[in-house]
């Protein structure tokens, strides 16, 4: 049986991940998380949530909180990329960001920062416990490539998912998640594409779309929700699952 998550008020939460480093994503986004939330309570949708590509966890707590009653799942390799000769498949364009090193990504204060895109799995279950999340209240890591950790008997049973968050910034990743989890994603359930103005995120989607016969590109919404007048030009752009 799962324990209830203690009520928080989501500005203390994003509070929290701001003050302890855990996100790398920008404000609007967030935002964007609070909109769908609303729509999927209202609209009665049914499943879980997944988040793959956490990093520190900032958005995976953030949700967790935003659907109090719903399974979460956090899904990250925790050691970073996966080697490029280890990859499932590789896309025309190249995968800007790699294992080893920095990257620069958006700071609080809208500045930038330099930071490695490995989040140790110790470090982020505390940050987790920290703020009242666990199993128990119904949060599960998943560590693992996706291409290995997608296919595990926990996340195959999901039977429903209401919100599909993809952060994973590569090409081949951004294929293995759709290729493992579109399909449990409910009629009126959304997937959040954090990385779509990445070029090996775009035709990686692109891709799938086309091999799937379905027109994710052609219905992506900005992070307010709106159609996209630019598809692919703004990070954080959506997928609402036709019914």
């Amino acid at each position: 049986m799962i324990n209830p998550r203690k009520k928080l008020d989501l500005e203390e939460v994003y509070n929290y991940i701001l003050a302890n480093h855990l996100t790398m994503v920008t404000p609007e986004r967030y935002v964007s998380i609070d909109k769908i939330a609303r729509i999927v309570e209202e609209e009665n949708i049914e499943g879980d949530i997944v988040e793959c590509g956490c990093w520190r966890g900032g958005m995976s707590i953030y949700m967790a909180y935003s659907f109090p009653d719903r399974p979460l799942w956090a899904c990250d390799s925790f050691a970073g990329f996966e080697p490029i000769e280890k990859r499932r498949r590789l896309g025309a364009k190249i995968d800007i960001h790699h294992s080893m090193g920095l990257t620069e990504v958006w700071a609080p204060g809208n500045t930038t920062k330099k930071v490695s895109l490995s989040a140790p799995y110790d470090n982020v279950v505390d940050s987790f416990k920290a703020i009242g999340l666990s199993e128990n209240t119904g949060v599960t890591l998943v560590k693992g490539y996706v291409q290995d950790s997608l296919y595990t008997e926990e996340i195959q049973d999901i039977k429903k998912i209401a919100l599909l968050r993809i952060d994973v910034d590569a090409y081949s990743a951004t294929y293995d998640v759709l290729e493992a989890l579109y399909d449990k994603v409910v009629p009126g359930g959304y997937v959040v594409f954090d990385d779509s103005a990445i070029p090996c995120t775009r035709e990686a989607i692109e891709d799938f779309s086309t091999a799937q016969g379905i027109d994710i590109p052609q219905k992506l919404l900005s992070p307010n929700l709106e159609p996209a007048q630019f598809p692919f030009h703004d990070a954080g752009q959506i997928y609402k699952k036709g019914t």
